[in-house]
């Protein structure tokens, strides 16, 4: 199960579409929080069609929208994000979908089918795993600058760990 437990049976289509709307709950979005090591998840929407096709086949298309909070890289300090964007992928029975590396999906394309376990769909998952994608993994504060030197790379040459060798043997 994920944190969202947003699924829907896709046998149970009612006149073939499904249109929702949905918004984490506070608990949700502390569970999203943890599991993503973000300092908050402030909100997380997301508007979805959920729509059956031919051979017990479906798919997935719409717009999430999520305000986070991570911690800067460089100074720790809290940094805010409102990330979106859209989905659009297919679903398809877990039996019909080709191994990997069997040459029918491409490993590099964009969204490749998602599973339909059981006639069944796991959204939230499925809308989690796009939040992952938009986070930046690297956030940094505006104007936060990394200043770090290398206190013996900077050293003196007199200082350094071959000074002593210098006047060594210095005889004529």
């Amino acid at each position: 199960m994920s944190t969202l437990n947003w699924t829907h049976d896709v046998r149970q289509l009612a006149g073939g579409a499904l249109d929702v709307v949905r918004a984490a709950e506070p608990s949700e979005r502390a569970a999203i929080a943890a599991q993503l090591d973000l300092l908050s998840c402030e909100s997380f929407k997301v508007q979805y069609r959920l729509r059956r096709l031919d051979q017990g086949r479906a798919a997935l298309s719409g717009n999430l929208e999520a305000d986070i909070t991570q911690s800067c890289v460089v100074t720790l300090e809290p940094v805010a994000s409102r990330l979106g964007g859209a989905f659009d992928l297919e679903l398809w029975p877990a039996s019909e979908l080709p191994a990997v590396g069997d040459g029918t999906i491409d490993p590099l394309a964009d969204d490749e089918p998602e599973a339909i376990e059981d006639g069944t769909v796991d959204v939230g998952r499925i809308v989690l795993e796009r939040l992952v994608d938009l986070i930046d993994p690297y956030p940094r504060k505006p104007g936060a600058v990394a200043s770090w030197a290398d206190e013996k790379a900077t050293a003196s040459r007199s200082e350094g760990p071959f000074a002593k060798l210098k006047n060594f043997g210095g005889r004529s």
